[in-house]
């Protein structure tokens, strides 16, 4: 193989990872590797212009990406180059989230998948599998809805700017913090790692919560609740604490394409605590019998579960 072809190959098997990984590890790697010869930038800029070529990129939208972060660069000659090039791609990286703040994006993750978005003001949103949000973001606020699922919120601070998010008739407002939005079926579930959060709804009063407190909209509740349990999802762990077995099922099939089904109506009042590995549907349902009044039918496509 030619050397500029390997060398572009490279070019390309970075920018594909970069889109599919936008994590600040592989953002370093590739800065190093880029850092490396003025050939790999090079080749880089080539295959981002081929890339708006083929459509993937807006041609027009690489071209402002480029010609901003130029611009940004310019006070240091020396790296000027090197700096435009990383800030261009890396805003490429992260889907363009800046070009396409005015209209909202929609992000989502398919069963068994995560991804970790990084917005315009630097804040982190971590989708977990099965999840959908919009984001939506402006000069005085940022705005996020969580369609479905479940996301954890590592929040930049800009008191000027209120950071909301909004699931069904509730709003989450927050200034600067780190929590969690577990949205189920019938109930909502807010938990904060630290800082402080305001939930409101238009029937009740407005709740506030600090560091290591959660709040379930079902029974109004407001608790406290241990640091290491905070977002247990991101270590593959799930919680249960007195939850219906109905939300159980619901957080459950979020990981696993055989689903798990309620066959009988009454057996959704049945209530399951315990810690639970999110990856393995399939011993779940082995251990519900061994702890609540059911049976479990293997139906090939799905689990039926029904009262003993």
């Amino acid at each position: 193989m030619h050397h500029d072809d390997h060398r572009f190959e490279q070019a390309t098997q970075w920018l594909l990872k970069l889109k599919e990984h936008p994590e600040p590890p592989v953002f370093e790697q590739w800065k190093a590797w880029l850092h490396e010869s003025d050939e790999n930038q090079k080749a880089f800029e080539e295959c981002i212009l081929l890339d708006s070529k083929l459509g993937a990129i807006e041609p027009h939208r690489a071209e402002r990406l480029i010609r901003l972060a130029t611009q940004r660069a310019s006070n240091n000659s020396t790296f000027a180059k090197p700096l435009a090039l990383a800030a261009s791609v890396f805003a490429i990286a992260i889907t363009l989230f800046m070009l396409h703040q005015g209209a909202g994006d929609t992000y989502t993750t398919a069963i068994g998948e995560s991804k970790n978005i990084i917005l315009s003001d630097g804040s982190e949103l971590f989708l977990d599998s099965d999840s959908r949000i919009k984001v939506l973001m402006k000069n005085t606020e940022r705005q996020v809805q969580l369609l479905q699922g479940q996301v954890m919120f590592n929040v930049a601070p800009a008191p000027a700017c209120p950071f909301t998010v909004k699931i069904d008739e509730f709003m989450v407002q927050v200034l600067g913090t780190k929590f969690n939005i577990n949205k189920l079926a019938d109930e909502m579930v807010v938990s904060v790692a630290h800082g402080k959060v305001k939930v409101s709804d238009p029937t009740s009063p407005d709740v506030y919560l600090t560091a290591n407190q959660m709040y379930n909209t079902e029974n109004d509740k407001l608790s406290q609740r241990k640091s290491d349990q905070f977002a247990n999802w991101q270590s593959g762990k799930i919680v249960f604490n007195n939850s219906s077995l109905e939300n159980a099922i619901l957080q459950i099939n979020r990981y696993s394409e055989k689903p798990l089904k309620l066959s009988e109506p009454h057996s959704t009042a049945l209530k399951l605590s315990g810690t639970y590995n999110i990856a393995d549907a399939q011993q779940f349902a082995a251990l519900l019998p061994k702890v609540l009044p059911v049976n479990i039918i293997d139906k090939n496509t799905y689990w039926s579960i029904t009262a003993q």
